[in-house]
């Protein structure tokens, strides 16, 4: 999942895992809709606590979005994990894994 893809998850209940490898800070902004939860997993090996943002604008219908492990394969800081966006409501719960 990047900036720029389009997914419909469709009819009934979806999970869309996607797994990043992250050497400096970027932006993820997909167009995402009927996709009701987003796994995200971050493989970071940057210079710095690079900044990774998921950015909701696009996406609608997830209710959950999980960071589901963020690995530091360097010996640099970890990667910080950020949620924006308009779409990013009180009614999306948001939880850690790993």
């Amino acid at each position: 999942m990047v900036t720029g893809d389009v997914i419909d998850g469709g009819a009934g209940t979806d999970t869309l895992n996607s797994r990043h490898s992250i050497t400096a800070a970027t932006t993820i902004a997909p167009s995402v809709t009927n996709v009701e939860t987003l796994n995200v997993r971050l493989d970071h090996d940057g210079g710095a606590a690079d900044v990774v943002t998921l950015g909701m604008g696009d996406i609608t219908g997830a209710t959950k979005v999980v960071l589901d492990r963020a690995v530091n394969s360097g010996s640099t800081a970890d990667a910080v994990f950020t949620i924006s966006g308009s779409n990013m409501t009180t009614a999306v719960a948001v939880g850690i894994k790993g």
